[in-house]
Order: structure tokens, then C-alpha cells, then sequence
């Protein structure tokens, strides 16, 4: 540390000494030695302003692994969310061009209990303090055409071009998997069951019992993926009418 120190004048106290000059002062002047002053404490504020920058990015990691699963309890599997890259015919098309028409509704149940799903599944924005897209490729800023904003289960489609979308694409999207025994980290077993329900667009339900990847995603349908919930009965997303 150096030992030179910057001071800094202090006009409101030289008043006061220059009035009525304290006794230590004065002995201060008796001894021949200058008035100490307060000084700046350089090293405490380095200090200080580099706890703050950890603990800022502290934050930012605790937001961007709440992004990865909003509740904490979604249990992932090994995969890597859509960076930029076409995936299953669909490509990230920059924001401006981005065209939304079309809603789906996805519900994931575990263990008799419905899980928000992670926000920004599609969607590919540079890093930031609020994260809001799963994928990150340097300054890219792009929407696949079936993308996911937040954590309500709303997809959102790009209907424009009449294309048709399917639930193995939203997963794929996801980087996760998806199939008769598995959905994400959750395997089907003996004791633990796995089924899907498809509600149409005039909230009809009809149990599934293919290949969920083949699922159709159609505006106003509402898929539920239920995985150890025998006892959930699931409900169609209510839309609002036009």
C-alpha cells in the first residue's frame, strides 16, 4: 500500500478551528506538530466495490439457473436449448421478422403437481441480467417459429406460411427428450406412469397413446403430459374469444 495519501480540504471545520481553536489544537500547535485530518480509505473502497461486483454476478447466476427451471424442481435432462442453428425444419428468424398468429397450450404435471416450464424456449438474445430466452449466441437476436416468452405454457406459432408444427420440435427446441417412456429428466416405469392428453380447439379431451412426438401443435389446442399423476384430471387451457 502506498504511503501517500490524497486529503482533501474540509472547508466547514477550518471555519471552526480558525474561530475558536480546540485544546488539542492547541497542543497540536505547542508541539510543533500539523492537525491530523481525516483521510480517504482507498483500499476500503476497492474493497467494497469489489464484494459488490460479486455479488452481482452471484445474482445473475442465480437468475440465469432460475431461467433453466423457474420452481427449482423440474428435473432436466442432459441437452443443450437451440442456439441459433435450423432444428427439425425451423429456422430463427431475426425479431423484426417474426410473425405471431397462432396459440398452443402445453401443461406438464409431476407427481400430481403442474411445473412452470422454463421460460424463453425458442428464443435466442444476447446474455443479460434478466434472462429471457434459452439460447445465446453472441449478439444474435432471433425467434424460432414455435417459441415459448415465459413460463405459462403459452407456444406461440408463426402461422403465416401454413406451416405445421409438432410437439417433438418444441422439445427439440428445448434440447430435451421426449417419447412414450420419458419426458425431460422423468422416466416411466412400473410404479411410475407416463400419458398425455390432447385437448382440441373446442376443449374436447382425448387421451394419446402414440408416439407424443407426433403430437400436432394446432392454435387453441392444450396438450397435458402427465407423469406420475393418476389422480390429475387436466383441464384446456380457456382461451379468450376474438
Amino acid at each position: 500500500m502506498s504511503n501517500q495519501r490524497e486529503t482533501f480540504p474540509n472547508t466547514a471545520s477550518n471555519a471552526v478551528s480558525s474561530a475558536a481553536p480546540s485544546s488539542g489544537q492547541a497542543r497540536a500547535g505547542h508541539a510543533g506538530r500539523p492537525t491530523r485530518r481525516p483521510r480517504p480509505r482507498p483500499l476500503r473502497l476497492i474493497v467494497g466495490v469489489g464484494v459488490a461486483l460479486v455479488m452481482v454476478g452471484v445474482v445473475i447466476a442465480l437468475a440465469r439457473s432460475f431461467a433453466q427451471s423457474p420452481t427449482g424442481t423440474i428435473q432436466l435432462a442432459p441437452g443443450q436449448p437451440a442456439n441459433g442453428q435450423a432444428v427439425d425444419g425451423l429456422a430463427c428468424v431475426p425479431l423484426r421478422q417474426s410473425v405471431e398468429q397462432g396459440q398452443a397450450a402445453l401443461t406438464l404435471y409431476v407427481d400430481g403437481q403442474p411445473q412452470p416450464l422454463p421460460v424463453g424456449i425458442g428464443l435466442v438474445l444476447p446474455v443479460g441480467p434478466t434472462p429471457v430466452a434459452q439460447g445465446t449466441r453472441g449478439l444474435d437476436q432471433c425467434a424460432y417459429q414455435l417459441h415459448m416468452h415465459g413460463n405459462d405454457g403459452i407456444l406461440r406459432m408463426d402461422t403465416s406460411a401454413g406451416q405445421a408444427y409438432t410437439l417433438s420440435q418444441f422439445f427439440d427446441l428445448w434440447g430435451q427428450p421426449l417419447s412414450q417412456a420419458q419426458v425431460a429428466g422423468y422416466r416411466a416405469d412400473a410404479s411410475h406412469a407416463l400419458r398425455f392428453v390432447v385437448f382440441d380447439a373446442r376443449g374436447l379431451a382425448q387421451p394419446y397413446t402414440g408416439d407424443p412426438r407426433a403430437i400436432r401443435l394446432t392454435p387453441n389446442t392444450t396438450v397435458a403430459i402427465l407423469y406420475n399423476s393418476p389422480d390429475v384430471q387436466p383441464q384446456p387451457r380457456a382461451w379468450s374469444q376474438p
